[in-house]
Formats: structure tokens, C-alpha cells, sequence
């Protein structure tokens, strides 16, 4: 490390990494006492992603060459195989990555609507004609990329069969027709 003295150093900054596994602070936050441990356990899918992509930033970048790899600790055995600490932290970070993915197929199967407002003419959301033939409808709870469902209500295009994941609900704007491609949100506010 001593190419690294001025971060690993006894007194500067990253010291408390240095001649360590402390894979739980990268995450918690907690650069002391307790909180620098390779214990994962208990930790959230996101918080499983986030050990992973520290992992992979240092496998990924040049200054850091791999010299060797801590066998016998909590995520590799005498061997190098794999342990169970390392197969939780995958399956945390492959939820999170199907969730995303889930989240991003939701977000394409209901594009969201163009819309205006002006206080002359009011509030007007439609779906572009090159979209197909899709409907205006407000949308609410979505899926997020973390499997939740979140985000505010929204204008979105979708098709006439389109089923809603659990938990969504589609309501068609007040006094729109079911059929309408363009729908009123607000009267104007001047005449």
C-alpha cells in the first residue's frame, strides 16, 4: 500500500480499511468500531448491489491491479471458492437487478403522454399517433426499480388491453371518452 500512504496511512482518510475486510462500511457508512466488519448479514438487496459495485469499480479500474485475494475470510474459502456471505450479497444484487429490469418493461409498456397547459386554453394530455393507437390514462404505483411501488401519479399511454402490475391502478380522466386519444386535465383558468 504505500503508493497509497496518503490515503491508508495511520491518520488518513481510508486508514481504517487498511489491512482489513471492513466490506460492511462501504455501504453503512460507519468508519468505526463495529462498523468496520465483513459481516453483511442483514443487509438490503440495494445495499447487497452497492457492496457489488464497489467490488467490480476496483476490479475495473487500472490503478487498483488485484495482488491477491483474501482467502479463508467470509467470502472465499481456503480454496478461493465461493462462500455463502458472497452468494447473499449475489442474490440481493440479482434482485435488485430484476426489479429494475421489471420496473424498465413497466416503463415501456406505458410510455408516458405528451401533455400542455396554459391558463387560456387549460391542461390536455394525447398520445402521439407514431406510439399507436394508445389511450391517455393516469397511472399510479408504478413499479420502482427497487420492486417497490412509488412514484407520483403520471400520464401514460397505454394500449386498450394494457393490465396493470399488482398494486397499479389505470383511471381514465374525468369526462374523457374511454376511446379518446387526447383528454382535458384542467379548464382554462382566463377566458
Amino acid at each position: 500500500m504505500s503508493a497509497g500512504r496518503a490515503y491508508y496511512a495511520p491518520g488518513a482518510g481510508y486508514a481504517c480499511f487498511a489491512g482489513r475486510d471492513a466490506t460492511r462500511a462501504f455501504v453503512s457508512g460507519e468508519f468505526e468500531g463495529a462498523g468496520l466488519t465483513d459481516d453483511v448479514a442483514g443487509l438490503s438487496d440495494s445495499e447487497c448491489q452497492g457492496v457489488l459495485t464497489w467490488r467490480d469499480f476496483y476490479r475495473g479500474e487500472k490503478k487498483y491491479p488485484a495482488v491477491s485475494r483474501l482467502v479463508g475470510g467470509r467470502f472465499y474459502g481456503p480454496r478461493g471458492e465461493p462462500l455463502p456471505a458472497l452468494a447473499f450479497l449475489e442474490a440481493g444484487a440479482a434482485r435488485v437487478r430484476a426489479a429494475r429490469a421489471a420496473a424498465a418493461a413497466a416503463e415501456r409498456a406505458a410510455p408516458p403522454c405528451a401533455a400542455a397547459w396554459s391558463p387560456q386554453a387549460g391542461g390536455e394530455v394525447w398520445c402521439e399517433p407514431e406510439e399507436g393507437h394508445l389511450l391517455p390514462r393516469r397511472l399510479t404505483g408504478r413499479p420502482g426499480a427497487d420492486g417497490g411501488l412509488g412514484g407520483a401519479p403520471r400520464c401514460a399511454c397505454l394500449s386498450a388491453g394494457y393490465q396493470p402490475p399488482p398494486g397499479s391502478a389505470v383511471e381514465l380522466y374525468p369526462g374523457c371518452d374511454a376511446q379518446a386519444t387526447r383528454c382535458r386535465t384542467a379548464p382554462p383558468t382566463h377566458g
